[in-house]
């Protein structure tokens, strides 16, 4: 199956999680999902978030799909700077704290 063939397919859940601009105003209404989960930074180009039909999916945008991840790879950056490295417990504890002082 070609990217798009796997991008549009009928399913659940679709979660672009490779490349910006993936979901255009183009292509949007190829989209056979109920839920939109954008794993990439920037997955759906700006024109394409103009499809907002609540009936047709429910979208989970980059800045939240993806805040985990980002604040995560900030701890690694931290932490190689610092030349110390965290246990799995201390990071999930620090991410935890930062996402709920967010919240």
């Amino acid at each position: 199956m070609s990217t798009s063939e796997i991008l549009f397919s009928a399913g659940e859940i679709v979660i672009p999680a490779a490349v910006e601009n993936q979901i255009t105003s183009e292509n949007a209404h190829r989209l056979q999902t109920r839920i939109l989960c954008e794993g990439a930074n920037g997955a759906v180009h700006r024109d394409g978030r103009r499809d907002r039909r609540p009936q047709r999916h429910i979208r989970h945008p980059d800045i939240l799909a993806n805040a985990g991840g980002v604040t995560v790879s900030y701890f690694e950056w931290v932490q190689d700077r610092q030349g110390y490295f965290w246990r799995e417990r201390e990071v999930n504890e620090r991410l935890k704290e930062v996402i709920e002082k967010q919240l």
